[in-house]
């Protein structure tokens, strides 16, 4: 709300003043405990509380990467001993810590020697210890690390004994409320330090135990700084011995950086030389310094503002023309857009005539070829049942051909089977006589025999003819052996024959060939 430069015209003394400062600050999002490392200025975060109005003095950390730590001191000394010159008391001061820091090494120790030297031991009572960040750390390492920070004298521990109380903040709206709420509530009001230095006993800033803390600080860092420069020359020696120019150059520039350090370490340790009124005026010269600049600044932004006013104005009127020029356009493409599809409607209606009329001729010509496509299917039906008569009445013509095809062929192969065996009879009647012949030449008188009624002549007529029909595959045969059972006992009885001719037993080879052929059986 305010800043470090008038407070006196930004506050009242009756209201409640907690000064937030810390080793390391950090923005902490919807909480009233916000902090940024980056901050350069002394600044107020002002809110309603309980009824009462409280202002959170930000401060700016010994850590700033921009800023010596004198130049930090001068503006805390300066809103610190202004305020409390004019009346105004802190309530309490809270001192963040962010629990994620192993130890307290380097910076963030020097930065807490600096605040107890700032704030002085009678105002260790309404110092606030919070810890911050707990939810980068498991529960077991927050622990153990509050406890280092607790136990250990130059840490937390003497300032505890002191009178310090420990929190935690938890990074939330309301553990910030506890917190503030334990400040106020004690409704008591302290003076820092370094305050009542500069104040009551009028010393100057260097003369402070925080203005000696950080010019000791500055003494070191003089010291360190002034060991790297002396090491640097040396090197720098050596490459041009060497004649390593680029390492050469890289020494001067890092010389440059050290020197440039120690001229700032010297000019902060001569800020630290300053008396409150000097500081003040100093300040006052500053703001004043700063106002003109602003003042000039204002003016050129004036200016500015007047010619991009102008220009705006001019920019403006051109825009105004160049919009009623663009309506007559739109109004003019308008028409013409609406002619066009006036006319555009007119051909499409004329096509819509046009293709309607066509789909009118399409239609007819289908109907045409429709009618067409009937006819010639009654065409074609017609012609396939006659087709189909006529090949039925074929079908019928060619089976009773090949009945009487098949009847024929029966017929011929019946008479070349008489025949054949018609054939075989009158060899076998010559084979009798032959052999008959011979066995009179053999047997004057031939032996006796018994006599056998004759055996009938082979009739014809014995034999029935089979009959196939042409639609079967079987033949049958009625009161009669197959023709080929019968041909089996022909060449049985001419096999006979000869076996009988070859043993000499002509006579009942003879009687036994004469009574198969007859078909009789010999006794």
């Amino acid at each position: 709300m305010g800043s470090a430069g008038n407070p006196a015209q930004t506050y009242l003394p009756s209201d409640t003043f907690i000064a937030v400062m810390g080793s390391q600050f950090h923005q902490l999002q919807n909480n009233l405990l916000t902090h940024l490392s980056g901050t350069q200025d002394v600044t107020a975060y002002t809110f309603q509380h309980n009824g009462k109005t409280i202002h959170l003095i930000d401060t700016p950390g010994f850590d700033d990467t921009y800023r010596t730590d004198s130049d930090v001191l001068r503006d805390l000394a300066y809103y610190l001993a202004s305020s409390y010159g004019n009346g105004y008391r802190l309530s309490g001061i809270i001192y963040l810590h962010p629990i994620t820091h192993n130890r307290l090494t380097g910076t963030a120790f020097k930065n807490l020697r600096t605040f107890r030297k700032l704030c002085g031991t009678q105002s260790m009572s309404s110092t606030v210890l919070a810890t911050t960040m707990w939810s980068g750390v498991t529960p077991e390492v927050g622990n153990a690390r509050e406890l280092e920070l607790k136990e250990t004298a130059e840490f937390w521990g003497d300032m505890i004994r002191e009178g310090s109380t420990v929190y935690r903040h938890t990074d939330d709206h309301h553990s910030a409320i506890n917190i503030i709420s334990f400040l106020t509530d004690r409704d008591t009001k302290t003076v820092l330090e370094l305050q009542a230095e500069m104040v009551d006993q009028k010393r100057s800033l260097e003369d402070t135990e925080a203005g000696r803390e950080v010019d000791r600080e500055m003494s070191k860092q003089r010291e360190m700084f002034e060991k790297r420069l002396e090491r640097t020359r040396q090197e720098l020696e050596e490459a041009i011995a060497a004649k390593d120019d680029q390492h050469v150059k890289e020494i001067m520039q890092e010389q440059e950086r050290f020197e440039a350090k120690l001229a700032a370490i010297q000019q902060g340790r001569e800020e630290l030389r300053i008396s409150m009124e000097a500081l003040i005026s100093d300040k006052e010269k500053r703001h004043e310094e700063e106002m003109a600049k602003m003042t000039e600044q204002l003016t050129a932004s004036q200016l500015e503002a007047k010619k991009q006013a102008d220009e705006w104005q001019k920019y403006k009127e051109q825009s105004e023309r160049q919009r009623k020029q663009d309506e007559v356009q739109k109004k003019k493409r308008e028409e013409e857009l609406e002619a066009a599809k006036q006319q555009a409607v007119d051909a499409d209606l004329d096509k819509i005539r046009i293709a309607l009329e066509a789909i009118q001729v399409i239609q007819l010509q289908v109907k045409e070829a429709e009618k067409r496509e009937e006819e010639m299917l009654d065409i074609v039906a017609a012609e396939w049942s006659r087709k189909e008569s006529q090949m039925k009445n074929a079908l019928a013509e060619q089976a009773k051909l090949l009945e009487r095809q098949c009847q024929m062929a029966y017929d011929m192969k019946t008479m070349e089977y008489l025949r054949h065996h018609q054939l075989q009879f009158l060899q076998q009647q010559q084979i009798l006589a032959g052999m008959q012949q011979q066995m009179g030449n053999h047997n004057q008188q031939p032996p006796p025999y018994q006599e056998h009624p004759p055996c009938p002549q082979p009739s014809y007529g014995y034999y029935q003819v089979p009959h196939q029909s042409p639609y079967q595959n079987q033949t049958s045969y009625h009161n009669q052996a197959p023709p080929t059972q019968q041909g089996y006992g022909h060449e049985s009885a001419a096999g006979g024959a000869a076996v009988g001719a070859g043993m000499g037993l002509a006579t009942g080879a003879a009687l036994t060939g004469a009574a198969m052929l007859g078909g009789c059986s010999i006794i």
